[in-house]
């Protein structure tokens, strides 16, 4: 029934109370709070009453130190909740994780803890401790909901724990436990492991509806990729995953690598240039105060650094663009990383290279000299544009050869291998530093290539750069008399003294590693054996001609470690050539 009085006139008037502020009743409640400590005296219960009211008045630090010394007092877990409710609105995420870990010894039964500390310590970036809480949470103490395994697919794949998620997610699904994240750590973890088919096997038999999430056809396009040699399902994916995320920077990422890989060079160079503005892209992204992004009308006289991304390979890739560029804009500063700047300078001697003008703190320069800036994938994705049309004709190749070698160092060199042999001298990698994961599924092992290492018409040189001579002679000693004793030279980090090596070579066969980015740029005919990737631009041939490098060819294949005939077809290939 309505509160209502009549006026005289007999018109109803309603009677309101004007509703209390939350600033007043919080007000009152600490003067409350005040005398019943005055009487009852302070306790871990009045503190935490005490906290939650301020961290209802949005007083953050009082309610921090409150909640703080309730906790001190009494390990209760509401208390914890709000507390690091508290300290996230301060940003004291790393201090509330450590929080969590100095009192888990107080809450070890206790599952929503192990939640807690899970989600804080991935906030952290601390995978490790972030997936063995999670795994706790959800393994014992049955914490089985979606926000978890959220937690436990991305902390799983940030500390290479893929044999575990992939375990843990299935056997969980077996059991009928099914969400959009504990898909995507069985599926992402095939991925990383190599398991492509079984990954896609299952994505085809299940019942779950993964074609409704972005990010699950993203690792479904991937585990095409990587099984597929053909481009057409991994491509269409892609396509999709942006259509429903168009704002995912990674999702476009990946649809941009599938269309280079397609043959798609203009547009997928256009999504190309998205990695910047993807948080987690891998390569450090330089910062500048006055210096603006290069653009195509800018002067040509306009003083422009160039800057480095990505690994060495990629690296060595993306120079080769350089000398078409410097045609139009001559005043140009390189700025390599350290381990690539000898062999710029000498095969850019008119140009200066420096490497030591970057703060390594906040990723400025020192010195703004320049008017203009630009990353060198992008004056390369400039420069290989112009050629898209051409770059179709599958025998064409941009000749970009520019690497050259200090020229008392190459001779050097070509005096002591002329002393050790006679015979062609073929220089040998067969994989890559990092085996991790699904990489592995894209490098051979030596012992498979015995047959054509004991070919007494040639003479091999170890290229495997994380091996000096020494080191591979214990590891492969069965190879002594097959490989030269070239002595002591550190092909990881004298980049200037592999190019000076290789570039006496006859011939190279490598795995899709820095040696074969070495011997491609500096002329050397050379076998590049990989998967089809984003600078195949289409080519799928087994021996494909080479987009960049006249004198490269490219043995692509779906799966490196399983391709039964890459020994026996790259040997016979050399031998051809060798007549």
């Amino acid at each position: 029934m309505n509160n209502l009085a009549n006026d005289p006139s007999g018109k109803e008037n309603k009677i309101c109370s004007k509703p209390i502020s939350t600033k007043k009743l919080n007000k009152k409640k600490l003067k409350a709070l005040d005398k019943f400590e005055e009487l009852n005296g302070i306790s871990w219960q009045t503190l935490k009453e005490r906290g939650m009211i301020f961290l209802d008045s949005e007083n953050f630090p009082k309610a921090k130190l409150c909640l703080l010394k309730s906790l001190n007092m009494h390990k209760d877990l509401e208390v914890v909740h709000k507390l690091m409710l508290c300290m996230s609105h301060l940003k004291q995420t790393k201090e509330a994780t450590q929080i969590l870990e100095e009192n888990l010894q107080h809450f070890q039964t206790v599952g929503p803890y192990w939640a807690l500390f899970a989600f804080y310590a991935l906030g952290e970036k601390q995978y490790e401790t972030s997936f063995g809480a999670v795994l706790q949470a959800i393994t014992i103490y049955d914490q089985n909901f979606p926000e978890m395994w959220k937690i436990f697919s991305l902390s799983g794949l940030m500390c290479d724990q893929h044999e575990k998620t992939k375990q843990i997610s299935k056997s969980y699904m077996d059991k009928g436990t099914f969400n959009e994240f504990i898909f995507e750590s069985f599926i992402n973890s095939c991925l990383q492991l190599g398991d492509s088919k079984e990954g896609l096997d299952f994505l085809y038999s299940t019942t779950f509806d993964w074609k409704q999430y972005p990010i699950l056809i993203g690792i479904a396009a991937n585990l095409h990729g990587h099984f597929e040699k053909e481009n057409s399902n991994q491509l269409k994916l892609n396509k999709k995953a942006v259509e429903l995320a168009p704002e995912n920077e990674k999702l476009r990422w990946n649809l941009a690598l599938s269309q280079l890989r397609n043959g798609d060079i203009k547009e997928g160079l256009n999504n190309y240039e998205i990695r910047f503005e993807w948080d987690e892209y891998p390569s450090p992204v330089r910062q500048f105060k006055n210096a603006k992004r290069w653009h195509p009308d800018v002067d040509p006289d306009a003083r422009i650094m160039l800057w480095f991304e990505q690994g060495i390979g990629d690296q060595l890739r993306f120079w080769s663009a350089l000398p078409d560029f410097k045609k139009r804009y001559p005043n140009i500063i390189l700025e390599p990383m350290a381990k690539t700047a000898e062999i710029l300078q000498s095969s850019f001697p008119d140009l200066e290279v420096r490497w030591n003008n970057i703060n390594p703190e906040n990723l400025f320069s020192y010195e703004e000299d320049f008017d203009y800036h630009l990353p060198i994938g992008s004056m390369f994705g400039f420069e290989v544009q112009k050629h898209a049309e051409k770059l179709k004709n599958k025998d064409f190749s941009l000749n970009w050869n520019y690497l050259k070698p200090d020229k008392l160092r190459k001779m050097y060199w070509e005096q002591k291998l002329n002393t050790l042999s006679n015979k062609p001298k073929i220089g040998f990698c067969w994989r890559s530093q990092n085996t991790s994961g699904h990489r592995k599924s894209e490098y051979t092992e030596l012992y498979q290539w015995q047959n054509l290492l004991q070919n007494p018409d040639f003479s091999f040189v170890n290229l495997q750069y994380d091996l000096s001579h020494e080191e591979f002679l214990e590891k492969y000693g069965d190879f002594e008399k097959s490989f030269l004793n070239t002595g002591h030279l550190d092909q990881k980090d004298d980049l200037e003294g592999a190019l000076s090596l290789i570039s006496n070579l006859d011939f190279v066969i490598s795995a899709s590693a820095a040696p074969s980015m070495i011997s491609s740029a500096s002329g050397i005919p050379t076998i590049i054996y990989s998967s089809p990737h984003m600078y195949t631009y289409g080519r799928l041939s087994a021996f494909s001609k080479c987009c960049l490098f006249g004198n490269s060819v490219s043995y692509l294949t779906s799966d490196v470690s399983k391709d039964g005939n890459l020994v026996t077809d790259i040997s016979n290939y050399l031998i051809k050539r060798s007549k």
